[in-house]
């Protein structure tokens, strides 16, 4: 420290005698500047006086904020800029008057708070940087015995004069470093000597001792020892009190090092004393901000917004004001262009600035260049949106582009290319298409290039760009400097991706006119410094001319060494180098095999990462990946470098051998890095075992052991390069590892699969095809010539085998398939096109022309299965086959069943059953082996076993010698609804064990099948009834028949009985065969609420029954015995009236302190303890997923005594379960609502989820819809688990209005609108047949201008505590919407209201909620049919600006339905509940629709009702399963909303025009260019977007939608 000290003083002395050498003097100075944040505070404060000398800094606030900026920044100072900075802007304050006094006037008692209080912003709370200084502070407390006296509740503590301090304060906590990700100092300044320490008490680790101590020395007094034992001993123990001595001293010293003075003194007694001194706030934050560089940024961010924003009142004229902010943001604009280093916080700093005063002009070009190379992107994503969505750019072209023209001519343009460069570097690449196709691209070569690049098609990419630029420059095409600059740029990008370095070094090398010190002009430094370094290093071999590798001679040396060395004589040119490039620079000394420089730069390259990794965002995680992706090329130099150390000191090891091992346990990963990292890990992997084969002697072995090892990376790379879609470099792979002669096998494995992988994204079906048939010749001639392979080869080649037979046999089976006319000459061609290749010729020639194609594939892929099935090849590949050979068994069977009735029908019985007792039995082995995938086919085994009766006996002894039976549990609703069936007895032995198991998993779902069971009168139906009465006997539980009815009390008394009077309604027409059923329910209402005399009412049902009960008994009879011969007259006079007229107008409201009170509905629940029930328990509701076996099983304890009433009409009740596991668990009680269709869908949301799990796509973006526990306990009872921390969507968009005036009239306004067409409905009818496409568009608009459309947005906002943190919160708004949308269309989910949305307040993601309309209800059945098929109105899509929806939502809805549509089978599978054990609201739709077609004089034997059954008929269910299928399928959505409309509507006189408005029109709409069936993904996804955004379609909804919002 000395030293140092003298340094600067130095440096400060000849500072003042060379200010004349501006050279000199500038290099004082940055050195000076550095000194600013030594980490000696009295240097620090030396350095600091010296600048606070001869007036270099003025006094005033403003005009010192303005010099530090403009003239006290240094590049080589920039780490420690922010520092500095922030306590020359705090320092002054010492010197105010005020620094001393409170900052509140009054003391807490005479406090008064401001108008303004809501106001203030405490976003800082939930920052992420300032969460984790306390999160620890309650357990890093020490846990110590107060001196203080017990205090009474009525007591406050004294004054405290040992102060307890949070964890920032104490030593025992981690410092904060270590909290955010970075190092910390264990002799930080924060730390705080123990106060134990000074009051005498020993730390708790010295008391296991002391027993022992006192033990011994009582055993001592026992014994007599001679003069030499006593003197060992004497000696002993005073070697011991030295040590001590020598320890204390060090102790002591030690902790006067830590040792601060106090700097937070207001924290006394218990109560808050708000009588704070400035000081007390400023000294710490600015020690904070000296020892932590994060809390720096931020303060340093703030300080200087608020001295602008102060600007206006504080300086003295408007001009110098606007004069002063102008020359700060001009300021921080240089200081962005000057950065060389671009340092983390420091860059995010100003960034942060600029975006908070908002008016900053800087270029787009500039802001991401420093966001992406400071890794700062989501700071340079939301400024550069803020600057396209809320101001005209300004900034002026700053260089000349290099592929010809003048300048961008389009500056909003150009921002829109500079935003989606920063969503690139983030591997955002949907977006950045999305934004190239719609903002950027004016040519096809672009946006196919795009294309290409987004799927990995490099190779495909590079080619477009090169075509493009070539017919630019043959002036065929003309393109503006725009999209040559993409071009350019993209073509050098693809070829890296493509690794293809000589072509990159050429045209950079032509770019730079074959200059490389051009690289260091502003034009081409970025990135084409990065291409020069990184293509010469992989060239380290030399440079390949017309495939012939011509080395580096003397002659013609590698460039990358004189560049270096060039650029190393020059300061700003090594400033770059050696902070940025540290690899590249690590990399290239061990090329020159300088090892010593090497390890000097992999020790840079460390510190570089922990700086960078230390300051990153926690919300940024892709560049927490990328450096994360770096370290790995550090580590293995490292290693390197450390078995060359060993090599050249001749150790007796093997340093080769071992430094191969380790290497081959670690690779990147194959979809997760990129094709970049793989690269430089193989190549950089290839130079150093090079180097290292160089340093060690020759042997045959270790050649043998280089070669195996680049094998195995390039075989590794081929697979990786496979599955990213990059087949440029799988091939190249697969060549590489054909030169170095590696096995047949892994070759041929390797070709083969790259032919699948590229069949698989094929488009073009007759591309496909030719695939196809060139990888099943390959195949067999492959398996022909095939020798000496193993098990495991033989097993591996046989399912590639079988998988290829299988996509071969899918193509011809779909051309086969009869479809629309529009696709009948597609299908045609494509199946010729198959005929008439040479393979498929041979195999007609083979077997005479006879044979049919499609069963001859359909039995050579089985025959694959059946010959890998007869290997031994071990336990893994034993499971991965018998999934494989299910899944192959049950793509014929369904093959099969879909076939019409002038389909193949060549398959016999005996092979049908065949491959439907394989699917059985490889199935359910692998559902007992879990292997994933195998649990979701089960509900397909269902069907199986109906379809085919033979396999009946099969699944029932396989399923009853099953080891464990909780997989089965989340597919109980299935079987529980079969159980009637004749397939039921089947499933018995799996309902009997989970019975024994887990019977509270089966208790409620059988209770509710088991209300509508109608076995069948026969010996077999009789065996059912006995068997399942056998199971509810198993089940049965007095205890939750008591709680379920207890449940059902919490409903109002007045809604209970309009449930009764509906249930009656129905049976009553027939009253003589369902007597018993109407006595029933009476004597059921009557225990509920009519009988005062049980003690088991509550007082509001009393109050009730006090009223109504003797009128109804009157009536009705204790029993209801006079209902059964009540006339149909006497009822409606008597019963309804009663009902309707009196019971309905509810006079007397229970109080709200009543109504609050559990006992006032229920005492029994009141009063229930789970102590008072030894025998039986309670377990809490929807434990039992199946997800994992049940363990820690939580049961009721007890009732909380308040419930929470909503205020919905039926008034549900939240209740608070108290349980075992001392949480409190809490649910929504809905009585007279069957919640089996919520359950249901909740079961296919979670089985979606893991599908979109499984996908690649949906899982590196983490998408899923969010869910919740619904648990039906009868056809009239459920409950479903309380969501909190949520808010309806309604409440975050209503809570941002200033006043309610706009939002009412717009309502007022809506339904004038509609009221003006008159007629049926309020007047929808007319205005679905008369409202014209323009007028309702108009009206949609006008409605749009009474509030604005960023109200969703500003809600979001306020829960962001950053600009990152609203990134993220829009990103998982918009996957989760995405998810929402494509989810509740296949299930067709209506009634997509604004309070059915639950926005999650922690993650921003959406929660669906309600779902009483599915399966297209809302458009068949409801008088104003919907139209949209779910909701994406003005407020959503304004959120999403402005990407818009085109940017965030439909690339992942994409996604969502792919993955979906590639596992249609499972999710149809899953619906057949549905079918099994349907709603009974779905019969009074079908009866409607009946009524409809009868009208309409359709064919009303396609359209039977059966009267003697509750259930809807088949026709129905089979509809509805049909166009679930057909969404699946890919169909047009406004085709298949047309059809629904006809289906429940057919007679009205609106259809034709509703239907009209339903399919658009082609000048407006993408739904009606194309057909029935769209020709993409992605087209059925636009079509989707188009119907949910048109304002036709939105202007003509229910008013209760809100469409406008």
């Amino acid at each position: 420290m000395e030293c140092r000290k003298l340094y600067y003083s130095i440096l400060m002395v000849l500072f003042e005698k060379c200010a004349s050498a501006p050279h000199v003097s500038k290099a004082l100075r940055t050195q000076l500047l550095r000194g600013l944040g030594d980490p000696s505070e009295s240097i620090r404060h030396t350095v600091v006086e010296f600048w606070y000398g001869k007036n270099r800094l003025p006094s005033n606030t403003f005009q010192r904020l303005d010099q530090i900026v403009k003239n006290m920044y240094d590049p080589q100072a920039e780490d420690t800029f922010l520092t500095y900075a922030t306590y020359m802007l705090l320092d002054p304050t010492k010197k105010s008057s005020d620094y001393t006094e409170p900052i509140f006037a009054d003391s807490l008692p005479n406090a008064k708070f401001s108008d303004n209080y809501s106001s203030i912003d405490t976003s800082w709370r939930n920052t992420s940087v300032m969460t984790p200084l306390f999160v620890h502070t309650q357990q890093s407390q020490p846990q110590v015995m107060r001196t203080q006296a017990t205090l009474g509740d009525d007591e406050l503590r004294a004054t405290q004069s040992t102060f307890e301090f949070s964890m920032t304060m104490d030593g025992g906590a981690p410092g904060i470093r270590t909290q955010l990700g970075g190092t910390s100092n264990s002799s930080s300044a924060l730390l705080f000597k123990n106060p134990l320490a000074q009051d005498g008490i020993m730390a708790p680790s010295l008391f296991a001792d002391a027993p022992n101590q006192k033990y011994r020395r009582l055993q001592y007094r026992g014994f007599k020892t001679d003069s030499m034992i006593q003197a060992n001993r004497f000696k002993r123990a005073h070697d011991v009190k030295v040590q001590n001595l020598a320890q204390a001293t060090l102790d002591k010293e030690t902790a006067r090092t830590r040792s601060v003075s106090m700097i937070r003194k207001y924290r006394a007694g218990d109560l808050p004393d708000i009588q704070i001194p400035y000081a007390d706030i400023l000294k710490p934050l600015q020690r904070l901000a000296e020892l932590d560089v994060e809390i720096c940024r931020m303060l340093f961010s703030k300080l200087v917004m608020g001295l602008m924003t102060q600007a206006d009142s504080q300086i003295d004229t408007e001009e110098e004001a606007i004069s002063f902010k102008d020359g700060l943001i001009g300021g921080f604009k240089t200081l962005l262009e000057r950065s060389t280093v671009l340092y983390t916080p420091f860059i995010g700093s100003i960034l942060r600035i600029c975006h908070d005063y908002g008016e900053a002009d800087i270029s787009s070009e500039l802001i991401s260049r420093v966001s992406i190379r400071s890794s700062n992107q989501h700071l340079g994503i939301i400024l550069l949106e803020k600057q396209i969505q809320y101001s005209d750019p300004r900034e002026r072209p700053n260089k000349r582009q290099k592929t010809g023209g003048s300048g961008f001519h389009d500056l909003k343009r150009k921002n829109w290319v500079d935003l989606a460069t920063v969503y690139k570097s983030i591997d955002e690449k949907d977006v950045f298409k999305s934004i190239y196709e719609s903002k950027v691209a004016t040519t096809e070569f672009t946006s196919a290039a795009i294309a290409a690049e987004v799927v990995g098609d490099y190779d495909g990419a590079v080619k477009i760009y090169f075509d493009g630029i070539t017919k630019h420059f043959a002036n065929e095409i003309h393109v503006d400097d725009v999209e040559q600059s993409i071009w350019a740029h993209g073509r050098l990008e693809c070829l890296e991706y493509l690794a293809d370095w000589g072509y990159l070094e050429a045209n950079m090398m032509s770019d730079l006119e074959q200059n490389p010190q051009d690289i260091w002009t502003d034009d081409y430094q970025d990135p084409y410094l990065h291409y020069f370094l990184t293509s010469y290093i992989k060239l380290f071999d030399g440079k390949r001319e017309e495939e012939m590798l011509e080395p580096w001679t003397a002659d013609s040396p590698n460039p990358l060494f004189a560049f270096i060395d060039e650029a190393m004589s020059h300061t700003a040119h090594r400033h770059v180098l050696v902070t940025q490039y540290q690899s590249e620079l690590a990399i290239a000394a061990i090329i020159r095999k300088d090892f010593k420089q090497a390890s000097h730069y992999v020790r840079k390259s460390y510190e570089r990462f922990l700086s960078k990794w230390s300051n990153l965002h926690p919300l940024s995680e892709k560049p927490r990946l990328h450096e994360l992706a770096n370290l790995q090329q550090i580590v293995e130099m490292e290693e390197f470098l450390g078995s060359m150390d060993e090599a050249l000191r001749a150790a007796p090891t093997d340093p080769l051998g071992s430094l191969l091992t380790r290497w081959e346990r670690r690779y990147p990963g194959k979809t997760t890095d990129t094709m970049i990292t793989w690269n430089n890990i193989v190549e950089d992997r290839r130079l150093m075992v090079q180097r290292l084969e160089e340093a060690l002697p020759y042997s045959r072995k270790q050649e043998a052991m280089v070669s195996n090892h680049q094998i195995r990376n390039f075989l590794q790379m081929s697979a990786a390069s496979r599955d990213q879609g990059n087949f440029y470099v799988a091939s190249n792979c697969i060549n590489a590892m054909k030169h170095l002669s590696a096995p047949k096998y892994d070759i041929y494995q390797s070709q083969l699969k790259l032919s699948l992988s590229k069949a698989a994204v094929e488009l073009d079906r007759t591309a496909k095809v030719d695939t196809m048939i060139e990888t099943v010749a390959s195949y067999e001639e492959y398996s022909r010539r095939a020798r000496d392979l193993d098990p495991v080869q033989t097993v591996g080649l046989k399912l590639l085998g079988s998988r290829s037979y299988g996509i071969l046999y899918d193509l011809i089976a779909e051309s086969k398939k009869v479809k629309k006319e529009d696709e009948d000459q597609d299908d045609k061609s494509v199946y010729n096109h198959l005929r008439a290749s040479e393979w498929a010729q041979q195999l007609l020639r083979s077997h005479g022309g006879g044979v049919d194609m499609l069963q001859e594939l359909q039995k050579r892929g089985f025959e694959c299965l059946e010959v890998a099935a007869s290997v031994k090849a071990g336990e893994h590949m034993t499971k991965k086959l018998r999934l494989t050979t299910a899944n192959y068994c049950d793509k014929i069977l369904r093959h099969h069943e879909n076939q019409d009735e002038n389909g193949d029908t060549t398959m016999t019985d005996r092979d049908l059953a065949v491959y439907a007792q394989l699917l059985i039995r490889d199935t359910l082995l692998s559902m007992r082996d879990e292997e994933m995938g195998a649990t979701e086919l089960f509900p397909r085994l269902l069907q199986v076993i109906e379809i085919y009766p033979s396999t009946q006996k099969s699944f029932t002894d396989l399923v009853s010698s099953f080891p464990g039976y909780w997989t089965f549990v989340c597919w109980i609703p299935q079987m529980v609804a079969i159980l009637d069936k004749p397939t039921g007895i089947c499933v018995m032995p799996i309902l009997k064990k989970i019975a024994k198991q887990y019977p509270n998993a089966l208790y409620y779902p059988l209770t509710i099948s088991a209300e509508n069971y109608t076995f069948e009168r026969d010996s077999a139906g009789e065996r059912r009834r006995a068997e399942f009465v056998r199971l509810r006997q198993e089940i049965a539980s007095p205890l939750k028949e008591d709680f379920i009815f207890e449940l059902r009390r919490l409903t109002n008394p007045e809604h209970l009985l309009k449930d009764w009077l509906e249930q009656t309604l129905v049976l009553f027409p027939n009253k003589a065969k369902n007597a018993d059923q109407i006595m029933t329910l009476y004597q059921d209402l009557r225990r509920l609420m009519l009988d005062t005399s049980d003690s088991r009412i509550g007082v509001i049902a009393k109050g009730f029954a006090s009223r109504m009960g003797s009128k109804m008994d009157s009536l009705c009879g204790k029993t209801g015995q006079k209902l059964t011969t009540m006339s149909n007259k006497d009822f409606n006079n008597n019963i309804i009236k009663l009902v309707r007229g009196e019971i309905q107008n509810v006079r007397d409201l229970p109080k709200k302190s009543d109504a609050e009170l559990l006992k006032s509905y229920s005492p029994w629940l009141s009063g229930f303890q789970a102590l008072d029930y030894p025998n039986e328990s309670i377990d809490i509701p929807g434990q039992y997923t199946g997800a994992s076996p049940p363990t820690q099983v939580a049961t009721i304890q007890r009732f909380d005594q308040r419930l929470l009433v909503m205020s919905s009409i039926r008034k549900p009740k939240r209740l608070s379960i108290l349980g075992s596991d001392e949480k409190e668990h809490l649910f929504l009680v809905k009585g007279g609502e069957d919640l089996r269709l919520d359950q249901r869908v909740q079961q296919l949301f979670s089985l979606m989820n893991d599908l979109m799990l499984k996908d690649p796509q949906c899982s590196q973006q983490n998408i899923s819809v969010g869910t919740y526990k619904v648990i039906p306990m009868s056809g009239s009872l459920g409950i479903l688990e309380w969501v909190d921390n949520t808010k309806p969507l309604r409440h975050c968009v209503e809570g941002e209005l200033p006043n309610k005036d706009g939002w009412r009239r717009a309502q007022e306004q809506h339904s004038r609108f509609v009221a003006s067409f008159k007629g049926e409905m309020n007047g929808y009818h007319e205005l679905f047949k008369h409202g014209t496409r323009d007028k309702v568009v108009k009206h949609m608009e006008n409605l749009h201008s009474y509030f604005r459309e960023d109200l969703l947005r500003q809600s979001i906002v306020r829960l962001a505590a950053s600009p990152e943190a609203f990134l993220m919160l829009r990103s998982e708004f918009a996957k989760s919407l995405a998810a929402v949308n494509i989810c509740s269309y296949i299930l067709g989910i209506g009634d997509r209201h604004l309070e059915n949305f639950l926005v999650n307040l922690s993650t921003g993601c959406l929660i669906p909620i309600d779902f009483g309309h599915a399966f297209g209800s809302a458009t068949e059945a409801l008088p104003v049919p919907e139209l949209a098929p779910f909701r994406l109105t003005r407020q959503l899509e304004a959120f999403l600006n402005p990407l818009g929806s085109k940017g965030l939502l439909e690339h992942p809805m994409v996604c969502i339905m792919k993955a979906l549509q590639s596992k249609r089978d499972v999710i149809l599978n899953t619906m057949d509940i549905f079918v099994k054990e349907p709603l009974l609201d779905w019969r009074k739709h079908a009866i409607n629709q009946a009524k409809e077609q009868k009208k309409r004089g359709g064919d009303m034997a396609s359209f039977e009702i059966d009267e003697e059954s509750v259930a809807p008929p088949a026709w129905y269910l089979q509809q509805k399963m049909g166009i679930a299928r057909k969404k699946l399928e890919g169909y047009n959505p406004a085709h298949l909303t047309a059809a629904e409309l006809n289906l429940g509507h057919a007679n009205k006189g609106f259809l034709s025009s509703l239907v009209k408005t339903t399919l658009g029109d082609k000048h407006f709409n993408e739904r009606a260019r194309q057909g029935k069936v769209c020709t993409s993904v992605q087209a059925q996804v636009e079509c989707l977007i188009d119907m949910a955004t048109d304002l036709d379609i939105l202007g003509r909804a229910w008013i209760g939608w809100m469409p406008w919002v």
